[in-house]
């Protein structure tokens, strides 16, 4: 089976380029994508592909637009938090004339380690004393990160002393960061699977690889656990996102301080005392293994507290529908708001995940994240049973769907959602919105 363009010769390129499995639910964002790189290049779809897979075209383009990149300030909070007020000091107190190494990969738009910065600001901890590389697949993505320009929604978890003390706004629902933040990070192009091992020198004492093992198949969830496992130091601590946790048990323990997880390497050991758990500090547990966190089956709950922006309502506390009250948000145009509510819906309500999903596909299209927002509104579509769309939304999510590949002028493309509206809801006005733009371009 394909979903428009996206053949499985193109699905299996994608996941040798980059690691990542193309299935129906994210299959429309990559065909999206397709069309509008090889719009871009001037070129035939077809003709595109073909080059595509037979390497006679650049495809960080390609790779670039495909990858995931939706995130925030402050999305590991409590790792974060844990780091500045424990590890961090500690290491620097061990080895005073070392530099700790910090490794975040993937990096985004640089939210991940410049948050990290901030913190460091913060607890004050000299920032020239924490080496932090950021590296990601996604050459956009970088080149994003030295600006330092982000939209509203990537400060969704930013209290308003924070935002005051180091964003700027700069107009139409942007910030800047303060200009001070990106050079204090090594930002590199890099891709986990093939280049990482080779071009990042090891001895990294922290490493986050959150949200993307999540995209692998099993071969690849390997692979990257032993580049990991030979990037981080002996002593070295790696966080996942909390969806992820089971992931890397198969090379690393499972190890808490003061409520936060993480993994460290598993240490060579005799078998005997090998099976007996460790504690945070390396020193053998007594008794029964501690508690295991259990795995969700939902995306990972966000780890900053929930924001509240002054002079607003406790609307989260109060509330006996947040869904609603994240839907009102939205329809109000506080959309920094409502992202925030919706993230904390999605991990915590699986029963409402897909109407979660259509939410925050609402948000990040109203926000022109247009491929995002297409991958969020798919993956509510592929959601069955009793946790299913209601009619209502299912139309919504597939109007959605069509208004945003219109408006990318891929006609051929909307066919199949108008069709499908069609059978849920004849009169729909997308339909006849349709209609007239078909009329007057014949």
């Amino acid at each position: 089976m394909k979903t428009g363009n996206v053949s499985q010769s193109l699905r299996e390129w994608i996941h040798t380029h980059t690691g990542v499995v193309i299935t129906d639910a994210n299959a429309v964002p990559v065909d999206l994508a397709l069309h509008l790189v090889a719009d871009d290049l001037g070129l035939e779809v077809s003709d595109y592909s073909a080059r595509l897979r037979t390497g006679n075209v650049d495809p960080q383009p390609f790779i670039d637009a495909v990858t995931t990149h939706e995130s925030y300030f402050f999305r590991a909070f409590a790792q974060m938090e844990m780091l500045v007020k424990r590890v961090i000091p500690e290491l620097l107190s061990r080895n005073p004339n070392q530099r700790v190494r910090v490794l975040s990969l993937p990096c985004a738009r640089g939210e991940e380690p410049f948050s990290l910065i901030i913190l460091l600001y913060q607890h004050g901890i000299d920032p020239g004393r924490v080496m932090i590389t950021g590296a990601d697949i996604a050459l956009r993505c970088l080149e994003d990160a030295r600006r330092g320009i982000y939209s509203e929604l990537a400060l969704r978890r930013v209290d308003r002393a924070t935002r005051q003390r180091w964003f700027r706004s700069i107009g139409k629902g942007s910030v800047r960061i303060d200009p001070r933040i990106p050079p204090r990070v090594e930002l590199r192009r890099v891709n986990l699977l093939t280049e990482a091992a080779s071009v990042l020198e090891p001895g990294f004492d922290i490493i986050f690889c959150e949200n993307l093992l999540i995209y692998f198949g099993d071969r690849e969830v390997d692979r990257s656990l032993a580049i990991l496992q030979r990037l981080l130091a002996p002593r070295g601590w790696l966080f996942v996102d909390h969806a992820e946790w089971n992931l890397p048990r198969r090379r690393f323990d499972l190890q808490q301080v003061n409520g936060v997880y993480g993994f460290r390497p598993k240490p060579a050991r005799s078998s005997e005392t090998a099976a007996r758990p460790r504690s945070a500090t390396g020193v053998v547990a007594r008794g029964s293994a501690p508690p295991v966190p259990p795995i969700p089956s939902g995306p990972a709950k966000p780890s900053a507290p929930p924001v509240k922006l002054a002079g607003e309502p406790a609307m989260r506390s109060e509330s006996r529908d947040p869904l609603r009250s994240a839907q009102e948000l939205y329809q109000q145009k506080r959309f920094t708001e409502a992202m925030g509510l919706y993230d904390e819906l999605l991990a915590s309500d699986p029963a409402i995940r897909a109407r979660v999903q259509l939410g925050k596909a609402r948000v990040l299209a109203d926000c022109g994240e247009e491929l995002e927002a297409l991958e969020y509104a798919e993956a509510a579509l592929q959601i069955d049973g009793t946790r299913a769309l209601p009619r209502g939304e299912r139309v919504e999510a597939l109007a959605l769907i069509a208004a945003v590949m219109r408006a990318k002028g891929l006609t051929a493309l909307v066919e199949n959602y108008l069709s499908r509206i069609r059978d849920l809801d004849p009169d729909h006005p997308v339909l006849r919105l349709s209609s007239r733009r078909d009329t007057g371009h014949a």
